[in-house]
């Protein structure tokens, strides 16, 4: 199972670094496939006092952070931050520093030169322009 949460988290990241919905699924097939593994109606006893049973706490509790954090990242996605400059300017650490620097689960940073991959930049949604620019991204929205 952790290993599993684990590639999910991966096939997330690639989905949004290439604009691929094939990773999208593979991530979301895995996480649906251990479903019926995770605890969530099966814990037992009093309610404030509930437990799981053993065999699921030996499955579950050491991949349960990985693969609860892979399916929050599928629900909401990451927050993304894409640095589109020329990679020899000096800006270029500048800007990734900035992003590098805010703090939010399921960030991914991508740096993108406009000389050798304008198609990639077009294709994300930002402007193919020669000045350094930052974008923070949640979900479909940039900035």
């Amino acid at each position: 199972m952790l290993e599993n949460s684990l590639l999910a988290g991966a096939w997330l990241i690639l989905t949004n670094l290439t604009n691929k919905d094939t990773y999208l699924a593979l991530a979301r097939n895995t996480l649906e496939s251990f479903q019926n593994t995770a605890p969530h109606s099966s814990y037992s006893g009093a309610r404030g006092s509930r437990r799981m049973e053993e065999d699921e706490e030996r499955t579950f509790l050491p991949a349960g952070a990985s693969w609860g954090r892979a399916w929050d990242m599928l629900e909401y996605g990451p927050v993304r931050f894409v640095v589109v400059v020329h990679l020899k300017e000096h800006i270029t650490n500048v800007l990734a520093r900035a992003a590098n620097r805010v703090y939010a689960p399921h960030k991914i940073t991508q740096l993108l030169d406009p000389e050798k991959e304008g198609e990639r930049i077009v294709a994300q949604g930002f402007p193919k322009a020669m000045i350094p620019a930052d974008y923070a991204c949640l979900g479909d929205k940039c900035h």
